[in-house]
């Protein structure tokens, strides 16, 4: 049963048997047993261990456990020695980043596909319940997937006392954590205090709490399907549309959306959340702020997430024509050269005809009050202007940079990258009248966007 509820997971993943895993092996009955069973199937395997030092003698005993079992099956063994000290926070937070850093850095030194964990269905059902209880919604109860592409959970589908009658079966050595039968952590409270009595009042409650992955899974399904209403092909929404949801709607796709893209940050207070009840109000060239640093910019008719915005004028980067005489420069997402290009691409670069006197040029963040004028105009423009005229979204207007020659005359105005870089066909930027360039070849700054 053991063997093939984690054979099944393995297909159902695409592990074929030849990719490497990283197994977690702690020494108690769930690693052993999964590394028991991997083995078995003859998948290549590595073991990693921590030793916390935390029980003493015990936790050496646990190391010396794994690292016999691993000798006797011929398998690689990698341990990690960490003290916990109380500055350190929450030790099971901190024995959680340790365990996992060590994993994840062993998976890119050995080239492994995944890395294995023995969680199993009784945490799973425990991690659903704590988050149920801290308040968590919908899209969280789906808990603990088999494979994200980076951990692999083969036991989820096994029980704890399918495992410790699988370890009975086939006489597999593994040590208990006494530490384990405290309550003093919540999921150990769950687990010692909670769980008996739950077994005897509500028999199949943990089948019931199971059952809330599935409607988890229904519910990201069905937001799915009206985020794909809402898309353009650039990844912004559609506005109007999204106006037209009642407001629960409207909240509940921001937090997928959150989830899908911005995991590390998806926990969001209530309060951010309830900023989206100003998005509709929005007039082109604002936003709202609906998570850590995320906001949600509205252009004309399309809603565009973001990281939030870094002040303008904090870059600013000089270049001198010794610079560029013999090298190209890139600062930012623009490419520097002097060139002799002729005839040249306009429309895909920018070029400026420099005097000796113009040397050397800034390239900075525009600044409120920055003016130039345009080529083919007589009178001047404000630099905020500008990229609005020429259709760049106004989330994106405050990472234009403009080229600044040394008697401080803007000479150039260049836009950032088009947010779909794949049907990019918006023009580079704009050049000034004052450095407009000759019919005839010449060196000229020659300015080319990185897309």
């Amino acid at each position: 049963m053991v063997r093939d509820a984690v054979r099944h997971v393995l297909e159902n993943c695409g592990i074929t048997g030849e990719e490497r895993l990283v197994v977690g092996v702690s020494g108690g009955v769930d690693s052993m047993v999964l590394l028991h069973v991997l083995h078995s199937l003859k998948q290549p395997l590595v073991v990693a261990h921590v030793n916390y030092h935390k029980r003493g003698a015990e936790s050496d005993a646990d190391e010396i456990l794994v690292h016999k079992s691993a000798d006797l099956m011929e398998i690689p063994c990698h341990t990690r020695s960490v003290h916990y000290n109380h500055g350190d926070g929450n030790f099971q937070d901190w024995a959680r980043r340790m365990r996992y850093d060590f994993f994840k850095e062993l998976r890119l030194e050995t080239g492994a596909t995944a890395i294995a964990t023995a969680h199993q269905k009784d945490d799973q059902v425990e991690t659903i319940l704590m988050k149920l209880m801290r308040g968590a919604g919908p899209l969280a109860w789906m808990g603990m997937q088999y494979w994200d592409g980076i951990y692999l959970r083969p036991l989820l589908d096994v029980t704890r006392a399918e495992i410790e009658q699988y370890a009975k079966d086939h006489e597999i050595p593994y040590r208990e954590d006494a530490s384990n039968l405290e309550s003093d952590y919540a999921r150990n409270f769950l687990r010692n205090e909670w769980t008996p009595e739950l077994n005897e009042r509500l028999p199949g409650w943990q089948q019931n709490i199971l059952r809330l992955r599935e409607w988890s899974i229904q519910t990201e399904e069905a937001l799915e399907t009206i985020v794909k209403q809402l898309r353009n092909n650039d990844g912004s929404w559609n506005f109007s549309e999204f106006c037209t949801l009642s407001k629960g709607l409207q909240k509940a796709l921001i937090r997928y959306w959150l989830k899908k893209n911005r995991p590390g940050e998806a926990l969001i207070s209530h309060g951010n959340i309830e900023e989206v009840i100003n998005i509709c109000h929005l007039q082109s060239g604002q936003f709202v702020t609906i998570g850590l640093e995320i906001q949600l910019w509205r252009d004309h008719d399309t809603l565009v997430f973001k990281s939030g915005e870094k002040p303008k004028g904090e870059k600013e980067f000089k270049l001198t024509k010794g610079d560029l005489a013999n090298n190209k420069r890139i600062v930012e997402f623009a490419r520097f050269s002097l060139s002799n290009e002729y005839p040249r691409e306009y429309g895909k670069k920018l070029f400026c005809q420099l005097k000796d006197t113009d040397w050397p040029v800034t390239v900075r963040s525009w600044k409120d009050g920055d003016r130039f004028q345009p080529l083919g105009m007589k009178g001047h423009q404000l630099v905020s202007d500008f990229p609005t005229n020429r259709k760049v979204p106004s989330h994106r207007k405050n990472e234009v940079l403009v080229v600044v020659s040394f008697d401080q005359k803007i000479c150039a105005v260049i836009f950032p990258p088009s947010d779909n870089e794949v049907n990019n066909g918006r023009e580079p930027g704009g050049i000034s009248e004052t450095v407009r360039c000759s019919d005839e070849p010449a060196e000229v700054l020659t300015i080319e966007p990185i897309f």
